[in-house]
């Protein structure tokens, strides 16, 4: 608060001269700035710079020869320098004085509690030191009179070098009529006290930041229901924030507690404060998740909790945060994912998350930010594609996504943003494409196209999915509900592909029948796309899995034998991954079964696996003098999400891609003999080499070579003998019945399908 002084003549205040005349010479009114009038004895043609004289109410006493008396004094930033006059005081009938922003020396005069009338006291951004005076809250001072305790209701004393506490006398008198208090930047020292706190009923406006008060802050301040305004930052308080704040400050607008000692938790009655526009709560130690609650602070539009150590994941609630214009939440340790609903901050024009441990995909709803000018999330574990639907914001400026685990190209449509000159970071990232000028410089960045260990980090994952399915069409995808269970169960959505000719992929959609079940139990995963890590970490990675539950059914294949192939060891040679599968019978290879393989990928960086797929798989047959390229009868690509086991919560939506493809190979054609060929000798071992051809991005990536023994028998002991100790092998069956029998005339177990065969 600061009330427009008019000076004028002082014609009538000739008798204040002297007293006058004091302030100008103790402020050395030689220099001041403007010095017009002063010291004239023309008093009634002459205007006196920044003196007011106002005629005052005729007293009743005829004796009374002052009808005029000095009420204002405004030299503010006018050069004043030296040291406040005690004389002052002498000005009975002041109401306004305002000296700030001078060069003031000196400590504040005691006797100034004398003043009977004044209203306001500007005194800040000068030199003034000492303490403050405990006679200013004193109803009577040490010489026998004064009122200021109780009328004073603007004290400005901030930008000094003031020390001490403040003075418990201030509280019972002082700030009882006291509204507007600033003494924030000087060097005061102590706790609050209570009487403080407790009197300020009146208070509206309160600033001590910047100082070195300690202590807690006072539960007692909810008293102050008037207040608006509370600014305490950079100071030495500790302890907790009052709960009791939100349910008795309801008009106060603008909270700041920055750079201090607070700990604990956000109290969720802080809710409450719907007049809230600015709260300032960053660099302290504050702890615990964000409070639901506060999506109720519907006047907020200035949050600043950076640099704390806030955990949990961003509440979907605040969504309702229509007014917030800044959020600055960056450098705590929030995880899960991005709230979609937070598209709805429709005022919301800087957003910042970065050094945080963020987790999940780019919402594409946050494109109805219209004012959004100003995103950082660099330095978090994000990942997937950047939406396109981002393009459609029409105000931002920057965009900082760098060194997260984010792949894919810059959408096309961010061309017409109107992001500044590097206004675009990306580095650390393995998002590729042009962006011109707009895409920030990586020079001096190490690696800057590799991402950050932490998107390397698998979790160990245990668990089972559970899906009903029915037989899908030969060229046709659909999109099924499945929960998975670890240490909680969860309900998501997944997408599986199903497709004879796995180079021509189809998007059509169809619903799903309850008419099967089918279970997997999914492997670890360690693999990556080659374009986004090194080919090596790629074939390190691959893996033929056990099949420990039935394959899904597919109507084509109906009744068809099907051996499972299972891995036996692995070699990494210079251009693939050789993979030795675990024997298959003779006998069961002459018949012709389909084969199938559970091929798994790890992988290291997460929501990359739909960019792979299988292209093709080969036979390389001796028999032929080119490689065969074998026709997939299905093929069961599941690429996508699942939750992240037992670190996951009901609430965190945040998952990691796991992926496997089920291959079933049909049998050569053209010659009898199934995979062996009737000219196979029988005594002859054979090796069958299957060559599966991994692509990424429509690039081939790596081939992965499965070589399956195929050991001779002694003609006597063909269909008879079991296989060889430490030869073993998984037949499973497409369809088939739940009947069993055991057959009479040789050693062999018949479940429909299922057939468990010798050599």
């Amino acid at each position: 608060m600061c009330t427009v002084v008019v000076a004028g003549p002082i014609c009538g205040c000739e008798h204040r001269y002297s007293v006058l005349m004091d302030l100008f010479n103790a402020t050395n009114g030689a220099r001041w700035r403007n010095n017009s009038g002063w010291g004239t004895l023309a008093p009634c043609t002459t205007n006196w710079k920044g003196v007011t004289c106002t005629p005052m109410n005729v007293s009743s006493d005829s004796s009374s020869s002052f009808w005029y008396d000095v009420t204002a004094i405004d030299l503010g930033n006018n050069k004043l320098s030296g040291t406040l006059p005690r004389s002052l005081v002498n000005l009975t009938n002041l109401v306004i004085l305002s000296l700030g922003v001078n060069s003031i020396t000196g400590s504040l005069p005691a006797e100034w509690s004398e003043f009977g009338h004044l209203v306001e006291l500007y005194l800040h951004s000068n030199t003034l030191s000492g303490t403050l005076p405990d006679a200013w809250g004193l109803e009577s001072s040490a010489t026998g009179g004064g009122n200021l305790s109780t009328t004073l209701k603007t004290l400005y004393l901030s930008s000094n070098s003031l020390s001490g506490s403040i003075p418990a006398s201030w509280g019972p008198s002082l700030l009882v009529t006291l509204q507007y208090f600033f003494a924030q930047t000087n060097y005061l020292s102590g706790t609050i006290p209570d009487t403080l706190t407790g009197a300020g009923m009146n208070m509206l406006q309160i600033y001590l930041s910047s100082n070195l008060l300690s202590g807690n802050l006072p539960s007692s301040w909810k008293n102050m229901a008037q207040v608006t305004s509370i600014g305490v930052a950079g100071n030495r308080l500790n302890g907790t924030l009052p709960p009791s704040w939100g349910l008795g400050m309801k008009q106060l607008e603008s909270l700041t507690l920055s750079s201090g000692s607070i700990s604990g938790t956000l109290p969720a009655e802080w809710g409450e404060m719907v007049s809230l526009a600015s709260l300032y709560l960053d660099a302290n130690s504050m702890t615990g998740s964000l409070p639901a609650s506060w999506g109720g602070m519907t006047s907020l539009a200035l949050l600043y909790l950076h640099y704390n150590q806030l955990t949990g994941s961003l509440p979907m609630e605040w969504g309702a945060l229509q007014n917030l214009t800044v959020a600055s939440l960056n450098g705590n340790a929030f995880t899960g994912g991005l709230p979609s609903s937070w598209g709805n901050m429709i005022s919301l024009n800087t957003l910042y998350l970065y050094s945080n441990n963020l987790t999940g995909s780019l919402p594409p709803s946050w494109a109805q930010m219209p004012s959004l000018s100003s995103l950082s999330m660099y330095s978090n574990s994000l990942r997937g594609t950047i939406p396109a639907e981002w393009g459609q914001l029409k105000k931002i400026h920057s965009i900082y996504l760098n060194m997260n685990c984010l792949y894919g190209a810059i959408p096309g449509n961010f061309s017409t943003l109107p992001l500044n000159p590097g206004g675009l970071r990306l580095c650390n990232t393995n998002v590729t494409g042009g962006g011109g000028s707009k895409l920030a410089s990586c020079a001096g960045v190490d690696n800057p196209s590799v991402w950050p260990a932490y998107c390397s980090i698998v979790p160990q994952l245990h668990h089972t999915k559970t899906q009903t399915v029915s037989p899908p069409s030969q060229t046709s995808s659909y999109t099924s509900s499945s929960t998975r269970s670890s240490t909680r169960s969860m309900t998501t959505s997944q997408q599986h592909r199903f497709t004879l000719t796995p180079t021509v992929p189809v998007d059509s959609t169809e619903s799903l029948p309850d008419n099967a079940t089918t279970s997997w139990s999914p492997s670890q995963s360690y693999v990556t796309c080659a374009a986004l890590l090194t080919t090596s970490i790629l074939r390190d990675s691959v893996a033929l899995s056990p099949v420990t539950s039935q394959l899904p059914t597919q109507g084509n294949i109906g009744a068809a034998e099907v051996a499972v192939l299972t891995q036996q060891q692995r070699q990494i040679i210079t251009s693939e991954i050789l993979i030795s599968a675990n024997p298959l019978g003779r006998s069961l290879l002459m018949r012709a079964p389909w084969i199938a393989m559970n091929m798994t990928l790890g992988l290291f960086p997460w929501n990359a696996m739909s960019r792979f797929s299988v292209a093709n798989v080969t036979l390389a047959d001796s028999r032929r003098s080119a490689t065969t390229v074998l026709p997939l009868a299905w093929l069961v690509e599941v690429p996508h999400h699942h939750p992240l086991g037992d670190a996951a919560t009901d609430t965190d939506k945040s998952t990691v891609d796991l992926a496997w493809f089920v291959i079933f190979a049909a049998p050569p054609s053209g010659s009898g003999g199934g995979w062996l060929g009737f000219d196979t000798p029988v005594m002859t071992d054979k090796t069958l080499q299957l060559r599966v051809t991994l692509t990424c991005d429509g690039a081939p990536a790596v081939t992965v070579a499965v070589n399956i023994p195929a050991p001779g028998s002694l003609p006597s002991l063909v269909g008879e003998v079991k296989a060889a100790v430490g030869y073993s092998q998984i037949v499973s069956v497409i369809a088939g019945g739940a009947s069993s029998e055991r057959c009479r005339c040789c050693s062999r177990w018949r479940c429909g399908g299922l057939r468990s065969e010798t050599m």
